[in-house]
């Protein structure tokens, strides 16, 4: 039996496929599944697209750990509705839908309490101690500092202003 985990962001999605040691087998890259970006329609196409595409050699799946950049703030009365689609579409095995920034940080350590900085198409920080957590930024790409696009925009100033 075969895991995968999914990396679902703003301008690509990522899929790893593993066996049961967690030694990983496979990795693809397909189109973006952030649903603030592309809508629940195009985002579960793409995860399932994806999941098919690693799975090609008939790899049979116990689970798929779904995580998408803000899920858990945005879009999380939308999980069964995105569950829902990906069993119609034909996923099979258990399926897990969270957010990209509790499965970071549990990919970096076992721990309990800590911090995470994410900064790809946008950016957030996020951090766990005892019994509360902090967020900073995670607003969107368009006001996120240190985002990729937040910095691409800085460069072009930077060159209009030189």
């Amino acid at each position: 039996m075969h895991l995968i985990g999914i990396d679902g962001g703003g301008t690509k999605t990522i899929a790893a496929l593993s066996n049961e040691k967690g030694e990983v087998l496979r990795v693809k890259r397909g189109g973006p599944s952030n649903l603030r970006n592309v809508g629940i329609d195009v985002a579960a196409k793409n995860i399932f697209q994806l999941i098919e595409n690693i799975t090609d050699d008939g790899s049979k799946v116990a689970l798929s750990y779904i995580s998408v950049a803000s899920f858990d703030e945005e879009f999380a009365e939308k999980k069964e509705e995105l569950f829902s689609r990906l069993k119609a579409m034909g996923l099979k095995g258990e399926i897990v839908i969270a957010g990209d920034q509790l499965a970071a940080f549990r990919s970096g350590t076992k721990e309990k309490d800590g911090v995470v900085v994410i900064c790809g198409t946008g950016a957030v920080i996020r951090g766990w101690k005892e019994e509360s957590e902090k967020k900073v930024s995670g607003w969107g790409f368009f006001a996120d500092e240190g985002s990729a696009f937040y910095i691409g925009i800085e460069g072009y100033r930077a060159v209009l202003k030189s």
